[in-house]
């Protein structure tokens, strides 16, 4: 299976059989030292502060979301679509690969490993595989829910709203649902047919929810 996505709600064909590491794109842009951690979450606007940003101009913007995949060497970004001063309904998340320059093993690699040396932002690709497509759900409010294919009954549904993703809260939709930065992922059958093991959607080094196969 391509591991590689088509960037747009629209998509949801069955996973394809075989995986391409994507074809690189190369931007010419110098890389600075990341600076320390953030600071401990709370809930407001500052939960959607970027992660992975080493202050270069490079980087996550506010309120990116990325998916890690355990062993891969490419993150799937997803960055809130704006339409006329609110998230577009229709295209909520656009997608992107970006490059890793090493494989990440496990979650606390993220925290622990400068985001200059782990990802290669001048390289990046845009994505074609429909199982890293999302499906919109519902509009709500000022935001819209989504669910990622693969994770379709496998994980919670998303929340997109203009500062970020958060997931939403099945047990009272009312409420407002948890920031989320990035999800981790574990499977078998790589790269030609990928088996989900384990999902965990994560606010900085804390785990919100997870699932296991």
């Amino acid at each position: 299976m391509d591991l590689s996505g088509d960037g747009g709600s629209e998509a949801n064909e069955a996973s394809e059989a075989e995986v391409e590491t994507p074809q690189v794109v190369k931007q010419q842009q110098e890389l600075t030292p990341e600076p320390k951690a953030p600071a401990p979450l709370v809930e407001s606007a500052q939960s959607f502060a970027p992660l992975f940003n080493d202050g270069s101009g490079l980087g996550a913007e506010p309120g990116d979301f990325f998916l890690f995949i355990k062993d891969y060497s490419w993150t799937l970004r997803y960055r809130v679509s704006q339409k006329e001063d609110t998230v577009d309904t229709e295209r909520p998340l656009l997608l992107d690969w970006i490059k890793l320059r090493r494989p990440v093993q496990q979650p606390a690699d993220l925290l622990e490993i400068p985001s200059s040396d782990l990802f290669d932002w001048n390289v990046v690709e845009p994505p074609r595989h429909s199982g890293f497509m999302y499906q919109v759900t519902e509009v709500v409010g000022s935001g819209v829910e989504a669910v990622i294919n693969f994770f379709k009954n496998r994980g919670p549904k998303l929340l997109v709203q203009q500062d970020g993703v958060s997931l939403v809260n099945e047990e009272a939709e009312e409420l407002p649902g948890k920031p989320v930065t990035h999800c981790w992922v574990q499977c078998l059958g790589l790269p030609f047919l990928p088996v989900l093991q384990y999902i965990a959607f994560l606010n900085h080094d804390e785990i919100v929810t997870d699932w296991h196969a």
